[in-house]
This record gives C-alpha cells, sequence and structure tokens, in this order.
C-alpha cells in the first residue's frame, strides 16, 4: 500500500523490482493498480522470489521477467 501511494503521487519509475511478499494485499492488487496508473500499463517489472513456479507466476503477472531466490549478484 505504501508503493502504490507513493505511485500516486509521483511519476511511475522505470522499473520496478517486486519481491512477492506483500504486508498488505496481494502481488496481483499490486500489479492491477499499477497497470491503472497513468505509465503504469507499460511499466517493466522484476519478480523477485523463491518461488519454485516463479516463470509461470511472472507470466500470470504479466511480468517482465524474474530473478529466483537465492541469487549471486556476480
Amino acid at each position: 500500500k505504501e508503493a502504490l501511494t507513493h505511485l500516486n503521487k509521483n511519476p511511475v519509475p522505470d522499473l520496478i523490482f517486486m519481491d512477492l511478499t506483500f504486508p498488505d494485499g496481494t502481488p496481483e492488487e499490486f500489479m492491477q493498480s499499477l497497470r491503472a496508473l497513468p505509465g503504469g500499463s507499460n511499466a517493466p517489472v522484476i519478480l523477485v522470489s523463491g518461488k519454485s513456479d516463479i516463470a509461470d507466476y511472472a507470466k500470470r503477472l504479466n511480468a517482465r521477467t524474474f530473478i529466483k531466490k537465492p541469487f549471486d549478484i556476480d
């Protein structure tokens, strides 16, 4: 909810990294709200998660791609 409050008052960033753990709401609700914002429909979102089916989930959320945790910066 904090991220959506920020996005409602500021331009949508050029890139969004999004974990799938949400204290309030769901990733689906966030993506729906993001896509409804001016400029939000094309904002690239990269999911970051340890979920085993992250590729399928990223596709369902219309995310650009995903990074599976744990990951190595190199």
